[in-house]
């Protein structure tokens, strides 16, 4: 006989959940505190003036959305469509360092998935 509470429905409440275990790293799998990514959403123009301002200094995408451009710098990737806007970024230290053309196609490929999805 287990000392387990179980819910109405027959589940193990969270608090009685054994802990998940952490599941091991791809090989080769990069593993660090810095792989993060963000989506951003912008409703209006005004919205995503500050991120607009990047785009003199970054490199134009054809075919995403309206206008789109990539920051190697931020790893992000900024997609208008109408009035409406995104960005995709992943922000790493290894971006200053490394070669941040690297994660481009990766970044773009994301950012036609939201457009897509939006």
């Amino acid at each position: 006989m287990t000392n387990r509470q179980t819910c109405d429905n027959g589940s193990i409440p969270l608090a009685h959940r054994p802990a998940p275990r952490e599941r091991p790293p791809e090989p080769g799998a990069a593993r660090s505190p810095t792989d993060e990514m963000y989506v951003q959403t912008f409703a209006t123009p005004a919205d995503a003036a500050t991120d607009t301002q990047l785009e003199s200094s970054s490199e134009h995408i054809d075919g995403l959305g309206d206008d789109a451009f990539w920051n190697a710098t931020l790893g992000m990737v900024f997609v208008r469509n109408g009035d409406r806007a995104f960005a995709v970024t992943s922000p790493s230290l290894a971006n200053l360092s490394a070669d941040p053309q690297a994660t481009n196609p990766v970044m773009v490929g994301l950012a036609k998935i939201v457009l897509r999805n939006s």
